[in-house]
């Protein structure tokens, strides 16, 4: 009875670890930007509630959807759709938007927690990474500026396609590969700085790929690179590069 009772401690003990290694990161990010909610548009979010609010049909919105914007950037899912779905439901109320962004920075505070703990196989390391991570300068805008959401979302596309490709390389299943090639091309709608993925993926498996498959891990990535290519001809293509002004 008494090694029963033990067991069971250590064995609830053992679960408290795990949960809180997971959690406490998310608590840590909603202690720093509680009072985000609070935060209305800034700055080139006005721009963008003009530009969305004179869209009032979803295909409205789908025929400008793609237009080069700003600096001549094309961001429909990470700049355009989310404003244009928060004005249209939700109207001037900016905490829907709010949340959208706190609710994407939580899923890659996990994403940012796993992958550390496949590389380092380390728990500690997993809790550690995710917390430097929400308590650094470089997600202070885009936790308090809306029209900066992509800083937060490019990552949960790169960091959830590497977490599959991950699970392809250690399972050999094609069903992981398809679906982080599917999240590598959404992510090229969030922020053109996702081209940069597959040098990550040849890093993972040099790094980290079983030796004895390490060449064909990388052969898989080719389609990435060309993928890469492809978007970043078509960017220089289309966007308009603004002209700088003589001095």
């Amino acid at each position: 009875m008494l090694f029963s009772r033990t067991s069971d401690t250590l064995h609830w003990n053992e679960n408290l670890r795990a949960f809180s290694a997971w959690t406490l990161p998310l608590i840590v990010l909603f202690r720093l930007y509680r009072h985000t909610f609070d935060i209305w548009y800034r700055e080139d979010d006005f721009p963008l509630v003009d530009f969305m609010r004179r869209q009032h049909s979803f295909r409205e919105f789908l025929a400008v959807a793609f237009i080069p914007y700003a600096q001549g950037t094309i961001r429909p899912l990470s700049e355009r759709l989310p404003f244009f779905v928060s004005l249209r439901y939700f109207g001037l109320n900016c905490v829907p938007l709010r949340a959208l962004v706190s609710i994407t920075a939580c899923l890659d505070l996990l994403l940012i927690n796993w992958i550390t703990r496949r590389v380092t196989g380390s728990r500690i390391a997993g809790f550690v990474a995710p917390t430097l991570w929400a308590m650094s300068a470089a997600i202070v805008s885009p936790l308090t500026w809306n029209a900066s959401y992509n800083v937060v979302q490019c990552p949960l596309f790169m960091l959830g396609a590497l977490a599959l490709f991950i699970l392809y390389c250690e399972s050999a299943s094609w069903r992981f590969w398809f679906l982080q090639f599917a999240l590598f091309i959404t992510g090229f709608l969030s922020l053109e700085n996702i081209v940069v993925y597959p040098a990550i993926a040849v890093a993972w498996c040099l790094c980290f790929g079983k030796r004895q498959r390490r060449l064909s891990l990388i052969a898989s990535t080719v389609p990435m690179f060309a993928a890469s290519l492809a978007y970043a001809a078509l960017h220089i293509h289309i966007a308009v590069i603004p002209k700088r002004r003589p001095l």
